[in-house]
């Protein structure tokens, strides 16, 4: 495994691809949260 590429038909830890899929999005979202904060943070 090189700079977290996987060859096909293996995946970390037993993650299918809709699971990372699913996880990838949390991970935005949970960002996207993040930034919003920040901004309330400056507007207030």
């Amino acid at each position: 495994i090189r700079n977290g590429v996987y060859p096909t038909g293996e995946h970390p830890e037993g993650i299918s691809p809709l699971e990372a899929v699913n996880l990838y999005r949390d991970y935005l979202s949970l960002h996207e949260r993040k930034e919003i904060l920040r901004y309330e943070k400056v507007s207030f």
